[in-house]
Protein backbone atom coordinates (compact mmCIF):
# COMPACT_ATOMS: atom_id res chain seq x y z
CA UNK A 1 0.00 0.00 0.00
CA UNK A 2 1.08 3.42 -1.04
CA UNK A 3 1.10 6.25 1.50
CA UNK A 4 2.37 9.52 1.71
CA UNK A 5 5.24 10.58 3.52
CA UNK A 6 3.43 11.93 6.50
CA UNK A 7 2.58 8.26 7.78
CA UNK A 8 6.27 6.93 7.72
CA UNK A 9 7.11 7.82 11.34
CA UNK A 10 5.69 5.81 14.15
CA UNK A 11 2.32 7.80 15.25
CA UNK A 12 2.64 8.92 18.87
CA UNK A 13 -0.63 8.79 20.47
CA UNK A 14 -4.10 6.82 19.30
CA UNK A 15 -7.58 7.63 20.19
CA UNK A 16 -10.98 5.68 21.27
CA UNK A 17 -14.65 6.92 20.33
CA UNK A 18 -17.91 5.22 20.19
CA UNK A 19 -20.80 6.27 17.36
CA UNK A 20 -18.44 9.08 16.21
CA UNK A 21 -18.51 11.20 19.30
CA UNK A 22 -14.75 12.53 18.84
CA UNK A 23 -16.15 15.13 21.17
CA UNK A 24 -15.57 12.53 24.41
CA UNK A 25 -12.58 10.59 22.60
CA UNK A 26 -10.05 8.72 25.15
CA UNK A 27 -6.98 9.29 23.87
CA UNK A 28 -3.84 7.35 25.10
CA UNK A 29 -0.21 6.66 24.88
CA UNK A 30 1.15 3.29 23.54
CA UNK A 31 1.36 0.24 25.26
CA UNK A 32 -2.17 1.11 26.25
CA UNK A 33 -4.90 -1.33 25.73
CA UNK A 34 -2.87 -4.73 24.85
CA UNK A 35 -4.81 -6.76 27.27
CA UNK A 36 -7.69 -8.44 26.32
CA UNK A 37 -9.30 -7.31 30.17
CA UNK A 38 -8.24 -4.20 29.96
CA UNK A 39 -10.54 -3.94 26.04
CA UNK A 40 -13.63 -5.41 27.49
CA UNK A 41 -13.77 -3.09 30.60
CA UNK A 42 -13.56 -0.23 28.17
CA UNK A 43 -15.90 -1.75 25.30
CA UNK A 44 -18.72 -2.97 27.96
CA UNK A 45 -21.67 -4.37 25.87
CA UNK A 46 -20.52 -1.82 22.81
CA UNK A 47 -21.51 -2.96 19.06
CA UNK A 48 -19.12 -0.34 17.78
CA UNK A 49 -15.84 1.35 18.42
CA UNK A 50 -13.35 3.65 16.37
CA UNK A 51 -9.96 3.66 16.86
CA UNK A 52 -7.17 7.06 15.53
CA UNK A 53 -3.61 6.85 15.22
CA UNK A 54 -1.81 10.51 15.05
CA UNK A 55 1.08 11.37 13.28
CA UNK A 56 2.10 15.16 14.34
CA UNK A 57 -0.19 16.79 11.65
CA UNK A 58 -1.58 13.61 10.01
CA UNK A 59 -3.91 11.00 11.76
CA UNK A 60 -5.25 7.46 10.36
CA UNK A 61 -8.47 5.86 11.85
CA UNK A 62 -11.01 3.15 11.50
CA UNK A 63 -14.32 2.08 12.54
CA UNK A 64 -15.65 -1.54 13.06
CA UNK A 65 -19.32 -2.96 13.65
CA UNK A 66 -19.54 -6.45 14.79
CA UNK A 67 -19.76 -9.07 17.88
CA UNK A 68 -18.30 -8.36 21.06
CA UNK A 69 -15.09 -10.49 20.56
CA UNK A 70 -14.61 -8.91 17.22
CA UNK A 71 -14.34 -5.75 18.57
CA UNK A 72 -11.87 -6.68 21.38
CA UNK A 73 -9.59 -8.17 18.60
CA UNK A 74 -9.83 -5.45 16.68
CA UNK A 75 -8.78 -2.60 18.98
CA UNK A 76 -5.85 -5.40 20.22
CA UNK A 77 -4.98 -5.21 17.20
CA UNK A 78 -4.73 -1.27 16.81
CA UNK A 79 -3.57 -0.60 20.28
CA UNK A 80 -0.62 -3.27 19.07
CA UNK A 81 0.19 -1.68 16.09
CA UNK A 82 0.50 1.63 17.82
CA UNK A 83 2.80 0.47 20.02
CA UNK A 84 5.28 -2.28 18.38
CA UNK A 85 4.76 -1.11 14.81
CA UNK A 86 8.59 0.03 13.60
CA UNK A 87 8.32 3.65 11.59
CA UNK A 88 6.96 2.60 8.31
CA UNK A 89 5.56 -0.46 9.07
CA UNK A 90 2.00 0.65 11.05
CA UNK A 91 -0.54 0.01 8.30
CA UNK A 92 1.37 -3.38 7.27
CA UNK A 93 1.38 -4.20 10.59
CA UNK A 94 -2.49 -3.16 11.33
CA UNK A 95 -3.48 -4.75 8.20
CA UNK A 96 -2.29 -8.17 8.48
CA UNK A 97 -3.24 -8.32 12.08
CA UNK A 98 -6.80 -7.44 10.82
CA UNK A 99 -6.82 -9.55 7.92
CA UNK A 100 -7.99 -6.03 5.96
CA UNK A 101 -6.47 -4.32 2.70
CA UNK A 102 -6.33 -0.70 3.20
CA UNK A 103 -6.74 2.40 0.71
CA UNK A 104 -9.25 0.62 -1.36
CA UNK A 105 -13.09 1.28 -1.94
CA UNK A 106 -12.80 5.13 -1.56
CA UNK A 107 -15.95 6.53 -0.41
CA UNK A 108 -15.26 10.16 -0.15
CA UNK A 109 -13.81 13.29 0.99
CA UNK A 110 -14.38 15.49 4.70
CA UNK A 111 -13.41 18.32 5.80
CA UNK A 112 -14.37 18.74 9.57
CA UNK A 113 -13.38 20.29 12.81
CA UNK A 114 -11.19 17.75 14.69
CA UNK A 115 -12.75 16.78 17.99
CA UNK A 116 -16.18 18.15 16.96
CA UNK A 117 -16.44 16.04 13.40
CA UNK A 118 -20.19 15.66 14.48
CA UNK A 119 -21.08 18.70 16.18
CA UNK A 120 -19.68 21.23 14.07
CA UNK A 121 -20.51 18.80 10.92
CA UNK A 122 -18.23 17.64 8.17
CA UNK A 123 -18.04 19.69 4.07
CA UNK A 124 -18.47 16.51 1.91
CA UNK A 125 -16.45 15.86 -0.96
CA UNK A 126 -17.92 13.16 -3.35
CA UNK A 127 -14.68 13.18 -6.03
CA UNK A 128 -11.23 14.71 -4.98
CA UNK A 129 -10.24 15.14 -8.67
CA UNK A 130 -13.13 17.00 -9.41
CA UNK A 131 -12.87 19.03 -6.38
CA UNK A 132 -9.29 20.00 -7.14
CA UNK A 133 -10.24 21.50 -11.05
CA UNK A 134 -12.77 23.06 -9.60
CA UNK A 135 -11.17 24.96 -6.69
CA UNK A 136 -12.28 28.18 -6.72
CA UNK A 137 -16.31 26.90 -6.29
CA UNK A 138 -15.12 24.22 -3.47
CA UNK A 139 -13.36 27.02 -1.74
CA UNK A 140 -16.19 29.56 -1.96
CA UNK A 141 -19.19 26.51 -0.64
CA UNK A 142 -16.26 25.76 2.04
CA UNK A 143 -16.05 29.10 3.62
CA UNK A 144 -19.95 29.23 3.68
CA UNK A 145 -20.25 26.22 5.65
CA UNK A 146 -20.56 25.58 9.15
CA UNK A 147 -16.74 23.81 9.76
CA UNK A 148 -15.81 26.56 7.30
CA UNK A 149 -16.60 29.19 9.56
CA UNK A 150 -15.59 27.58 12.63
CA UNK A 151 -12.47 29.24 14.30
CA UNK A 152 -12.51 27.55 17.68
CA UNK A 153 -11.15 23.63 16.30
CA UNK A 154 -8.33 22.70 13.91
CA UNK A 155 -9.37 21.51 10.84
CA UNK A 156 -8.52 18.15 8.65
CA UNK A 157 -9.55 16.68 5.43
CA UNK A 158 -10.21 12.56 5.74
CA UNK A 159 -10.06 10.41 2.49
CA UNK A 160 -12.54 7.41 3.71
CA UNK A 161 -12.92 3.96 2.49
CA UNK A 162 -15.64 1.69 2.66
CA UNK A 163 -14.33 -2.00 3.58
CA UNK A 164 -17.80 -3.22 2.82
CA UNK A 165 -17.70 -5.59 6.11
CA UNK A 166 -18.99 -3.25 8.88
CA UNK A 167 -15.14 -1.53 8.70
CA UNK A 168 -14.19 2.09 7.62
CA UNK A 169 -11.40 3.59 7.30
CA UNK A 170 -9.90 6.93 6.59
CA UNK A 171 -6.51 9.04 5.88
CA UNK A 172 -6.25 12.61 7.08
CA UNK A 173 -4.30 15.91 6.79
CA UNK A 174 -4.55 19.45 8.54
CA UNK A 175 -5.67 22.02 6.61
CA UNK A 176 -5.90 24.88 8.83
CA UNK A 177 -3.51 26.79 10.28
CA UNK A 178 -1.45 25.34 13.78
CA UNK A 179 -2.96 27.99 15.76
CA UNK A 180 -6.31 30.21 16.81
CA UNK A 181 -8.01 31.04 15.31
CA UNK A 182 -7.32 27.64 12.97
CA UNK A 183 -8.37 29.84 9.60
CA UNK A 184 -8.79 26.63 7.06
CA UNK A 185 -6.05 27.17 4.19
CA UNK A 186 -6.72 27.00 0.71
CA UNK A 187 -2.97 26.42 -0.06
CA UNK A 188 -2.75 23.22 2.14
CA UNK A 189 -6.33 21.54 0.87
CA UNK A 190 -5.33 22.37 -2.75
CA UNK A 191 -1.31 20.30 -1.48
CA UNK A 192 -3.90 17.38 0.41
CA UNK A 193 -6.19 16.65 -2.84
CA UNK A 194 -3.50 17.15 -4.76
CA UNK A 195 -1.34 14.62 -2.62
CA UNK A 196 -4.03 12.05 -3.01
CA UNK A 197 -5.03 11.98 -6.64
CA UNK A 198 -0.78 11.58 -7.09
CA UNK A 199 -1.13 8.64 -4.58
CA UNK A 200 -4.11 7.32 -6.57
CA UNK A 201 -2.73 7.27 -9.90
CA UNK A 202 0.55 5.63 -9.21
CA UNK A 203 -0.52 3.27 -7.11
Amino acid sequence: MKTHENFDQRPDRGQLAFDGNWEEALSFLPGKFRTEAEVVEYLGKRAEVAFEAFFRDSFFGIRRRGKSEDLVHFVRASAEALHSAKPGEFFQMLSNSLELPLAERFKHAEIGAEGAWKSVGPFVIADPKVALESLDSLWTLLLKSPVGRNETRPKAIEFAYDNGDGTTHWFAFSVSENNPPYAISRSKIKNALETYCQIVEGA
